[in-house]
């Protein structure tokens, strides 16, 4: 069962949907939330850019009144935080590291159950840049799942539809565990894919799949089995009836990423659904 939960927060529409499940997430389990802001210095360093010898004195003035604006960031997003978290009674925390912010999410997050992240996020309160910080980049090295939120938050009330991507390998066997290990049981209809030339193969892994699911209390269980790359089916077939993709992330192992991985950086770039990444 989910007990603590880190929300790294910028200024985006992704982030506040981020808080907003983290939020209903909490609610659900009575975990705690820890709100995280990192002031990228070395983001703030390279807005300054290099300096002309001669400049060094104005360039300390700028770097200090941009350290100064970026501590004022961090103020309002970890106040804003604070107010939702006391609004919805919810127990919480806040949070500040230095550094850079996929490095600091990384390194937080092994100390709790998940991360709940927008799906495209900025960390440029602390700096003049715009860049976005893909999702895959936290993905290299995470060994807690990832919740994956898209900038609308639209998620039922009631039974929750779940697609389960498995194909047997060892990051969507940990996204089926993390999955099994964090959910209610009750709230959701359940469909495992897996994509595999051979039906007696895909039938292997389907019904252990299965059976790992049901020996965790779950039931309403739907297996699909398609020669198809799992991509276009998921496309085609499971995007608008689906509201929580459960997959892997993707691999340094060609072979898996062409299963699941390219699935995984498909959605994300999507950014309409929810995704659960073990």
């Amino acid at each position: 069962m989910i007990k603590r939960i880190l929300v790294p927060l910028d200024f985006s529409k992704h982030s506040n949907s981020a808080i907003s499940f983290a939020v209903k997430l909490a609610k659900q389990t009575d975990a705690i939330l820890t709100g995280l802001v990192v002031l990228d210095i070395q983001g703030i360093e390279r807005a300054i850019g290099s300096v002309p010898l001669g400049a060094l004195h104005y360039a300390h003035i700028l770097e200090e009144t941009k350290m100064n604006e970026a501590k004022e960031s961090i103020r309002k997003l970890l106040y804003k935080f604070k107010e939702r978290c006391s609004r919805e009674g919810i127990k919480h925390f806040e949070a500040e590291e230095q550094g850079s912010p996929s490095f600091s999410i990384m390194k937080e997050s092994i100390y709790y159950d998940a991360v709940i992240v927008g799906l495209k996020t900025y960390f440029n309160c602390c700096s003049d840049s715009n860049n976005e910080l893909a999702l895959t980049d936290l993905l290299e090295e995470s060994v807690t799942p990832i919740f994956g939120v898209p900038a609308n938050l639209n998620f039922p009330q009631t039974k929750i539809k779940i697609l389960i991507a498995f194909d047997g390998s060892q990051n969507s066997a940990k996204a089926l565990q993390r999955f099994a290990q964090l959910a209610n049981p009750n709230s959701y209809n359940i469909t495992i894919i897996t994509s595999d030339p051979n039906k007696e193969a895909a039938d292997f892994k389907l019904n252990n799949a299965e059976a790992y699911l049901t020996a965790h209390s779950f039931n309403n269980i739907r297996k699909v089995w398609t020669k198809e790359n799992i991509k276009e089916i998921v496309k085609n077939d499971f995007i608008e009836n689906t509201d929580l993709f459960v997959l892997g992330a993707h691999s340094k192992s060609a072979v898996i990423d062409f299963m699941v991985g390219s699935l995984t950086k498909f959605l994300i770039k999507l950014d309409r659904k929810h995704l659960l990444i073990g």
